[in-house]
This record gives C-alpha cells, structure tokens and sequence, in this order.
C-alpha cells in the first residue's frame, strides 16, 4: 500500500500521475505565502519503503506512465538515493514517460548540472519551480532566499542540463504599487 503523511500536494498536471511521498515537507520551509507543509519536519523517506510502495502500486496499475515525487522539495535529497528511487521506478513500470518533482532554488543550487544530466537521463525531467516573482523587493518580502538574479541562474543551469522547468509566478505579490513599479521598469517584448 502507499504510505501519505499529512496533507498531500501536487501539481494540477500531475492529477493523472501516480504520486509516491519521496520525502516529507519542504527542506526550506520558509516562504512567508505558503503554508502547504507546516505541520511537517523535512526528512527524506527511506528507499526500502518506497520500494516497497513501487511494487504495490505495479501490481495494481503496471500501466503508469508518470510519477510525481512529493513532497514539497524531492530535488533536494541525495543524487544516489534518487538515481536507485528512479532505478526502481524503471524497472517497476516499463510505461513510464516522466518523472517529476517540486524543485527550490536552493535544492538547483546545490545540485551540479552533471548530477541534473544524470537524473534526466534516469527519468527525472521535469521540475516545478516557484519563481514567483521577478522583484528583489518581493522576493525578500517572501523570503524566498535568493534574489532574481539568482533565480535566473539556476533555472537556466536545469535547462541546461536537459530538465523542462514549469514555473509558477505570484500575480500581484508586491502590491499594487510594487506591481506597477516593476511592470514600468520591465524591457518591451
């Protein structure tokens, strides 16, 4: 059987994937907009568990084509625990097309591109990122931990390494006032 803990949460695009709890919570936890994983201390969950969840969830639905690896911050767990998680995903389910995850800024800055590359080629290929906005005064109000520039960088280090990238943005998280300043000073397309 598959094991939740908590509140589950996903992306919309994932509502036809088979969603395996590869960690628990958020590793940064800090944005002040979100509340989706309070009530949870971070940890990565153990291989053998997961393992185990693959296989009830083969026999029942062999047929899987994608996979969301929850919680709030899979990326950020160890590339060699990844790489035997998505091993074991191949072998299980021979549809499989994709696997995704959520992805913090601060997890793209401590993987390599190398690290990516490998993930990729392993299956994972596509990570959820929330940008939300392109304002360093809105991005320190949020306390997202890094700045635009930063943000830019390492989105651009997971294109690079093969990873589509589905970002979020927040509409009108400075303000008004903010949102119009920013908006003014934006280069025309």
């Amino acid at each position: 059987m598959i094991r939740y803990e908590g509140t589950l949460f996903r992306p919309p695009s994932e509502a036809d994937s088979l969603i395996l709890q590869a960690t628990i919570g958020c590793s940064y936890n800090r944005c002040t907009f979100c509340a989706m994983y309070r009530e949870k201390r971070f940890r990565v969950r153990k291989l053998d568990e997961l393992v185990a969840e693959i296989r009830w969830a083969a026999e029942r639905a062999p047929s899987v084509r994608k996979v969301f690896l929850a919680d709030g911050d899979a990326l950020v767990a160890k590339s060699s625990f990844l790489e035997a998680l998505l091993d074991q995903l191949a072998a299980a389910f021979p549809n499989l097309a994709r696997v995704s995850c959520y992805a913090s800024p601060q997890s793209l800055q401590v993987r390599s591109e190398a690290e990516m590359e490998r993930l990729a080629h392993k299956g994972l290929s596509l990570y959820y990122l929330g940008i939300e906005s392109g304002h360093d005064a809105v991005l320190t109000a949020l306390e997202k931990g890094v700045d635009a520039a930063e943000m830019i960088r390492v989105a651009n280090k997971a294109q690079d390494a093969g990873v589509k990238l589905s970002t979020m943005i927040l509409l009108g998280a400075g303000g008004r006032g903010l949102s119009q300043a920013h908006a003014r000073r934006a280069p025309a397309w």
